[in-house]
Parts: C-alpha cells; sequence; structure tokens
C-alpha cells in the first residue's frame, strides 16, 4: 500500500510538473544566453558596491537560473542597493566570507 501511494505521488508530480521527483530540469540555450547578457549589462555596476566581491550566473532555491552576488561584510545600505530580481530573474546573495591569502606550493 505505500508503495502505491509513493507511485501515485510521483506521476502526480510529473503530470503536474512535467518532470520527474528530483529530476533537473536543464535550461535551454537561449535561456543561458539570455542571463549571461543580463549579467554582463548589470555587472560593473554591481561590482561597485562597497562588499560586493563577485557576479556570476548559479540557481536560486528552486532550482532556476539566477544572477548570484558574492558578498563580503557588506553594509546594510549595500544590501538595499542589491535589487532582488534584475530583468525578470532573481537575484541570489552568496555569502563568501572573509577572503583569505592562499600561499604557493613549491614541488
Amino acid at each position: 500500500m505505500r508503495a502505491l501511494i509513493i507511485l501515485i505521488t510521483l506521476n502526480t508530480y510529473t503530470l503536474l510538473f512535467g518532470v520527474n521527483a528530483g529530476e533537473q530540469i536543464m535550461p535551454s540555450e537561449k535561456e543561458i544566453s539570455t542571463v549571461k547578457a543580463i549579467k554582463a549589462r548589470h555587472e560593473k555596476r554591481l561590482m561597485t558596491l562597497p562588499g560586493v566581491v563577485s557576479v556570476g550566473i548559479g540557481k536560486n532555491k528552486q532550482g532556476n537560473l539566477a544572477i548570484a552576488v558574492g558578498v563580503n561584510q557588506p553594509s546594510a545600505s549595500t544590501l538595499s542597493s542589491i535589487p532582488e530580481t534584475l530583468e525578470g530573474y532573481p537575484v541570489i546573495l552568496q555569502d563568501t566570507g572573509k577572503p583569505k591569502a592562499q600561499s604557493k606550493k613549491s614541488n
């Protein structure tokens, strides 16, 4: 009976969302190109904000493409200057932590 309930749940998920449970939806090349262009248009301005150390492309918790902004000890004004979305795509903040110098290992 338990297996039947699980099977019905997975089939319902597939019907509702078009994918199997746990399956990742791959973005199209067009969507990837669009997000890259959006990132390029906004990167220079975002990098001028105090505490912003990187701008990239990532995925939000729902698995959708997003603009990822790496921050290290940003001020409240910096955080309020970073939009929640850019041209319809979510912006996610990633705490990079304090940067550490890396020593070159000799062989």
